[in-house]
C-alpha cells in the first residue's frame, strides 16, 4: 500500500491546534497524508452485515448522503464551518472550549462542540484536518464499522478537550480557548498506525518508502517537543490526548456495550437446555461456500462478488457472532 506525505511550509497555518491572540484552534499536523486503499483481513474485522455491500441495492437515482460514516462527519463539520462564517462570533464562542468549562458545569457540551469548529480566518485550518480525516478515517471505519468509528472520533475529541483544558488550568493558562478536529483525527491517525503498522509512506519531497509506524512516532515527537516548549500558538495536549486515546483504543476497542458486559459479565446466568439441535451438515456446506467466496475476494477483489455471495457473507457473519455471545 503506498502513502504520501506532504510536509507543511513553514508559516502556513497547518500543525495542531493553533491560535489567534488567546483563542486556539484546531490546526492538524506538521504533514498532509493521502492514503490508499489497505488489504484488510475478514477475520480483524467486525460482522460484514455492517459493510455497504452487505445491503441490497436500490433502484432508480437517489438523493442521500454518502454512505461512509467519515464522510458524513467531513459534511456536518464544513456545515458547522459555513455556520462560523455566515452567524459570526456569537456562533464560535458559543460552542469553543474554554480551560475552566468545569467551573460552570453546564458547559460540559463543549468537550465535543469545539471539535466540529475551526478558525474561520483560515481555510488551511478546516481543511487540512477534513483531507487528514478522509484519508484515514474512511480505512479505519472499514475495519471497525460505522458505529464504532463514530464512537472513536467523539469520544477521542472529548478525550483531548479534557486533557488540554486540564493541563493549561494546571498551569494558571485560563484566557485560551480551543477549537478543531485535531484531537478526534490524530486518535484516527495513531489508530490506523496500529492497525497498519508496515503501511509505506513517504515524507514529500523524499522519495523514501517509511513505514506507518515511524510516520506515527514522528507525530507524537513533534508534539511532545512542542508541549515541553510551551510556544506557539498550538495546543500539542490535545494531540498528545488524541494519540493516547487512539492506542487505548486500539488494545480495548472499547464501546459502552463492552464497557457493561464486562461490569454485569460475571453476573449469573439462566441455565441454557443441556442439548442443542443443530445440522452439522449444513453448518459445513456453509462454511465451504464461505470459504470458497473468501477465495474470490482474495483472487478478484470483494467487487467481483454477486448479490447472493454477498448475502451468504452476511448470513455467516452474523451467526459467527451470535456464537461468540453464547
Amino acid at each position: 500500500m503506498d502513502l504520501t506525505v506532504i510536509p507543511a511550509q513553514a508559516g502556513d497555518p497547518v500543525g495542531g491546534i493553533s491560535c489567534r491572540g488567546s483563542r486556539l484552534r484546531g490546526n492538524d499536523f506538521n504533514f498532509l497524508a493521502v492514503v490508499s486503499k489497505p488489504s484488510v483481513s475478514y477475520d480483524n474485522c467486525m460482522g460484514l452485515y455492517d459493510r455497504d455491500y452487505a445491503h441490497e441495492p436500490q433502484q432508480g437515482v437517489q438523493l442521500r448522503l454518502p454512505s461512509s460514516i467519515t464522510n458524513r462527519i467531513i459534511l456536518i463539520t464544513i456545515g458547522c464551518y459555513l455556520l462560523q462564517l455566515f452567524l459570526g462570533p456569537k456562533f464560535t464562542d458559543t460552542f469553543e472550549l474554554g480551560p475552566r468549562w468545569f467551573e460552570r458545569p453546564w458547559n460540559a457540551y463543549r468537550l465535543l462542540t469545539y471539535g466540529f469548529l475551526h478558525d474561520p480566518n483560515s481555510l488551511w485550518h478546516i481543511g487540512f484536518n477534513m483531507f487528514a480525516l478522509w484519508s484515514f478515517g474512511n480505512q479505519v471505519e472499514r475495519v471497525y464499522g460505522r458505529e464504532r468509528f463514530v464512537w472513536l472520533y467523539l469520544t477521542a475529541i472529548v478525550v483531548a478537550g479534557l486533557i488540554w483544558s486540564l493541563t493549561e488550568a494546571s498551569m494558571g493558562r485560563v484566557q485560551g480557548r480551543v477549537m478543531g478536529a485535531s484531537g478526534g483525527v490524530v486518535a484516527v491517525v495513531i489508530l490506523f498506525a496500529f492497525k497498519f503498522p508496515h503501511a509505506k509512506g513517504m515524507v514529500f519531497p523524499i522519495p523514501i518508502p517509511i513505514p506507518m509506524w515511524v510516520l506515527a512516532i514522528g507525530l507524537v515527537l513533534l508534539d511532545l517537543q512542542g508541549a515541553m516548549s510551551r510556544g506557539g500558538d498550538i495546543a500539542f495536549t490535545a494531540h498528545l490526548g488524541g494519540a493516547l486515546y487512539g492506542w487505548f483504543f486500539f488494545l480495548t476497542e472499547w464501546t459502552p456495550a463492552s464497557l457493561f458486559g464486562r461490569l454485569f459479565g460475571s453476573l449469573p446466568k439462566m441455565k441454557r437446555p443441556p442439548l442443542r439441535v443443530h445440522e452439522p451438515d449444513e453448518e459445513n456446506a456453509t462454511d465451504i461456500e464461505v470459504d470458497r467466496i473468501l477465495q474470490k475476494i482474495q483472487a478478484s477483489g470483494r467487487e467481483s462478488l454477486n448479490w447472493r455471495e454477498r448475502r451468504i457473507l452476511e448470513k455467516a457473519s452474523r451467526e459467527y457472532q451470535n456464537r461468540r455471545n453464547l
